[in-house]
């Protein structure tokens, strides 16, 4: 056997010695915070407002239709003795006159729907069309309302949509929001006639930016076969859809009715402005389901809605 015998070593000594490196200072450049909204549940401090984007420094920024938002509005009058009147009011309380039974319609702000024009199977029918970059252009960015009167047989009726903050188009700000547009075709029972309602051949739209976010969900698969002689099932057809699911949140009462209660019937096209979701643009969608969520001051209400795309994929295989 062979041994060895280990001794302990030297137990080692602070001489206080250091060594150190100066370190440059980095300053890292901070965000400004853009969100034009709060999470608070307290609606009497923090009214709705919709955002509504703009981007006019080119001529290619006017045309591109995913930085610049609009909003129409129309009136249906029961005769042409009816008088009517859309206008434009801004956060001061100054008012502009966009088209009446009195006015001409103005088109520094948008384009005019006119009475006889616009619709001819329902010749009384009227609108305007709002561009908010070319109301940023014309009066600046801040919040507006749109008030819009209809007087038929000395009844008169004024109704005061909700705010519309126009802002410039930007990405930070746009993060948390999404796009509705809604094809507005055809007639629904005890709802809106859209008849005649089409505007250079095409389904006549209206648009609703909202606090929410489109998701894709497991796509509907559907497989169609056929039993061959060898008694052996061969597909012969797949069918595959898209299906999302949208959340929209906080939103109030009288803005989401209208919106489900007409809108769930026709096509939705969507845009979802999340930072992570900018793919998602101009899905075109069927929604199917819908369920509500009470706020806890019940003024605003979250709504979560599954829809699939009104176009499949198709694969065929010839046997």
């Amino acid at each position: 056997m062979i041994s060895k015998e280990i001794l302990a070593g030297n137990q080692m000594e602070c001489l206080r010695w250091s060594c150190s490196t100066p370190s440059t200072a980095i300053t890292l450049p901070s965000v400004e915070s853009v969100k034009d909204f709060c999470l608070c549940d307290y609606d009497d401090i923090c009214p709705f407002y919709e955002l509504a984007f703009t981007a006019f420094a080119t001529d290619a920024e006017t045309s591109d239709s995913y930085k610049n938002d609009y909003r129409k509005f129309i009136i249906n009058p029961v005769s042409l003795n009816s008088l009517f009147s859309i206008t434009l009011i801004e956060s001061s309380g100054f008012e502009h006159i966009l088209y009446s039974d009195s006015v001409a319609a103005v088109t520094t702000y948008g384009d005019a729907y006119e009475q006889g024009v616009f619709n001819t199977d329902q010749p009384y029918q009227l609108g305007y069309n709002i561009v908010w970059w070319k109301v940023a252009q014309g009066l600046g960015y801040g919040d507006y309302t749109i008030k819009t009167t209809q007087t038929d047989f000395g009844n008169e009726i004024t109704t005061t949509s909700h705010v519309f903050r126009v802002v410039k188009y930007d990405t930070q700000r746009a993060n948390g929001t999404i796009k509705i547009e809604v094809d507005n075709v055809g007639v629904t029972m005890n709802g809106t006639n859209w008849t005649g309602m089409y505007t250079k051949s095409e389904p006549f739209k209206n648009m609703v930016r909202l606090n929410g976010r489109l998701l894709v969900t497991d796509p509907e698969i559907e497989i169609e076969s056929i039993e061959d002689a060898t008694r052996k099932d061969r597909p012969v057809q797949t069918k595959i859809t898209d299906t999302y699911s949208i959340s929209l949140e906080r939103v109030p009462f009288d803005i989401g009715k209208r919106l489900i209660s007409e809108s769930v019937v026709m096509n939705w096209v969507v845009s979802d402005y999340n930072v992570f979701n900018e793919d998602l643009r101009d899905k075109e969608l069927i929604v199917q389901n819908t369920s509500v969520t009470n706020t806890p001051d019940y003024t605003r209400k979250t709504y979560d809605l599954t829809g699939k795309s009104n176009i499949s994929k198709l694969n065929r295989k010839f046997i």
